[in-house]
């Protein structure tokens, strides 16, 4: 009978090893659960990742929008203010300024527009801008953080594209 218990203690000691074992290897994902984990994820991204950039988007037209509309003020601003303090500024031929280019008036030229202003937002890499006798911004047609605005002083931005 004595030896009968201690066959039976180590078969109880095998089958607690055996239990440890199995709960172990139970606490592991299956294959088909980590697939489906995988596709909720790929669902959720082909959701979730054209939104994002979507509102990114957005985003950077409306900082271009907002330094368009900057530069502007700064523009009619600079002329204004210098109309003040040297009296009545010779405007450009058709009343038109390039924003990066010196601009030749009466055989004078000045300099870049951008290089007498400054604003808090982006200038221009490239456009025009048409100012009135008033010094008021007509028109611009500018390139201002990698999107091509159109402005007039009607309806303010008319359209920003990519540029």
């Amino acid at each position: 009978m004595f030896f009968s218990l201690k066959k039976l203690y180590k078969n109880q000691q095998y089958a607690i090893i055996y239990e440890r074992i199995v709960i172990d290897l139970k606490k592991g994902f299956t294959l088909v659960e980590l697939l489906a984990v995988l596709v909720i994820l790929a669902l959720m991204s082909a959701i979730i990742i054209p939104n994002i950039s979507s509102v990114l988007n957005n985003g950077k037209k409306q900082v271009a929008s907002n330094s368009t509309l900057d530069y502007i003020t700064a523009v009619e601003t600079y002329l204004k203010v210098s109309a003040l303090e040297k009296g009545k500024i010779e405007l450009p031929e058709n009343n038109t300024y390039n924003t990066n280019q010196e601009t030749v008036i009466d055989g004078v030229p000045y300099p870049a527009i951008n290089t007498l202003i400054e604003v808090s937002g982006d200038l221009p890499s490239d456009g025009t801008i048409t100012i009135n006798d008033n010094y008021t911004v007509t028109n611009a047609d500018i390139t201002i953080g990698g999107y091509k605005v159109i402005y007039n002083n009607l309806n303010k931005i008319v359209s920003i594209d990519p540029a």
